[in-house]
């Protein structure tokens, strides 16, 4: 897609953002999708196969005076 595309469908289902997110959720990684935008005046279809989701990522930081049941809870987590 590019900039000004209007994205009007997916799979031939009307969305709009949280419609299309709802939509793309229920799909796999690697499923081919199709997106209906327009493009000036121009209706075009382009097939788009989804990637994996990327890993998260978590970022622990300790604070500088836990009190003994966080201290407990963190030195649990981290085994």
């Amino acid at each position: 897609m590019y900039a000004g595309d209007e994205l009007v469908a997916l799979n031939g289902f009307r969305v709009n953002e949280q419609r299309l997110r709802e939509r793309l959720y229920e799909q796999r990684p690697n499923a081919q999708v199709t997106l209906s935008v327009f493009r000036r005046d121009e209706l075009l279809q382009i097939p788009v196969v989804l990637a994996p989701a990327p890993h998260d990522s978590v970022q622990i930081t300790p604070i500088e005076q836990p009190s003994d049941e966080q201290r407990r809870l963190y030195l649990a987590w981290l085994g």
